[in-house]
């Protein structure tokens, strides 16, 4: 079965603005995707990472990205 994953490099301002934690942010992330998506793309997961990993073009490297726990 395929699960839907968000990857959130949150910046410490967003967090204070939004929530005093990782699961605030969370749940706040979780309500704004239900206000505005379809209920097949919200995700089911989130890992939160202090930096997203990045290839030498900037881009976010895919193969990097921590796998999600099932």
């Amino acid at each position: 079965q395929e699960h839907l994953i968000a990857y959130v490099e949150p910046s410490s301002l967003y967090i204070k603005e939004c929530a005093s934690s990782f699961s605030e942010l969370e749940e706040w992330i979780r309500r704004y995707c239900k206000s505005i998506l379809p209920t097949y793309m919200i995700p089911s997961g989130m890992i939160m990472l202090k930096k997203l990993p990045l290839n030498d073009n900037g881009k976010v490297d895919r193969k990097k990205l921590p796998p999600p726990d099932k």
